[in-house]
């Protein structure tokens, strides 16, 4: 039988009301939702690594049988515009010690990071190698730490709404492609990939050998299922490519986002049984 996808619920600290993450309030009472919801994994979402007490944070984990399986880093972009790429190197090398401090926090968490916001936004695409050999130069130095911590990167395809480079899951195969880096892979996200794929499944198998880690989100934001993407498709081409990654899901929640977390494993898991009814 076909090894099944990995749930990763995404967490936070008080988070605002239209982040999308399933259980935002205390941190800790996060990860035993997470337990008591019948889910071994959960993505972390912090804005900066000093706010975790980490040994705390792994008892708990532990006491419940949850995994933190990856960290966000995308609020640094957003709460503080700290940019791998910014045209000023102070806040370039403020952005790039903020990937160190969330690769020292997943070597201790034993997870992954992800790079999505945090690589910056360009503002002026005349001046396109400039910043992408910013890029490079900042991601090879993460990834030379990333190797000695044992922790792994994974940049995300990110669409046009949020971000103005590296939008497709072509566009981010063939810079991952560049660096070559075993550390370095590709995050795709389903709310992004609606916006730019014409063919996901399509974009699944292209990426299949540099594809590490999955985001769930519908069309809306919503839990998938809430909108229109096709996750029996979705499903499908995962499974076809042998994925072994974990798929996070990061939707904006309900006023009850434990019930509502339930129907959405509830959801994801029988659309795997009906394809096991096709193998």
């Amino acid at each position: 039988m076909i090894e099944r996808l990995k749930y990763s619920a995404s967490i936070g600290n008080s988070l605002p009301e239209t982040y999308p993450a399933v259980f935002k309030k205390d941190l800790y009472d996060n990860v035993r939702e997470v337990a008591r919801c019948g889910c071994e994994y959960a993505e972390l979402h912090v804005r900066a690594p000093e706010m975790i007490d980490t040994a705390a944070l792994n008892r708990c984990c532990r006491d419940n049988g949850v995994r933190i399986t990856s960290i966000s880093t995308g609020m640094g972009f957003a709460a503080e515009g700290l940019s791998l790429i910014d045209d000023s190197p102070v806040v370039r090398d403020k952005a790039r010690g903020r990937l160190e401090g969330m690769i020292d926090l997943a070597g201790e968490l034993g997870s992954s990071v992800i790079i999505g916001l945090l690589r910056g936004i360009i503002p002026d695409f005349s001046h396109y190698s400039m910043y992408e050999d910013r890029l490079t130069e900042n991601i090879l130095i993460l990834v030379d730490k990333a190797e000695k911590a044992e922790v792994n990167l994974d940049i995300e395809a990110i669409s046009f709404l949020q971000c103005n480079y590296f939008k497709t899951g072509r566009q981010t195969l063939d810079y991952v492609k560049k660096i070559g880096e075993e550390r370095l892979k590709i995050l795709l996200d389903t709310f992004h990939m609606n916006i730019e794929e014409r063919d996901i499944p399509g974009c699944i198998a292209e990426c299949s050998d540099w594809l590490r880690y999955v985001h769930y989100s519908d069309s809306n934001r919503l839990r998938p299922g809430a909108g229109n993407i096709d996750y029996i498709s979705m499903t499908r081409g995962l499974r076809n490519i042998g994925f072994k990654g974990f798929v996070g899901l990061e939707y904006i929640p309900s006023d009850n986002p434990s019930d509502e977390f339930r129907k959405t494993l509830e959801y994801l898991r029988s659309i795997e049984s009906m394809l096991d009814a096709e193998a």
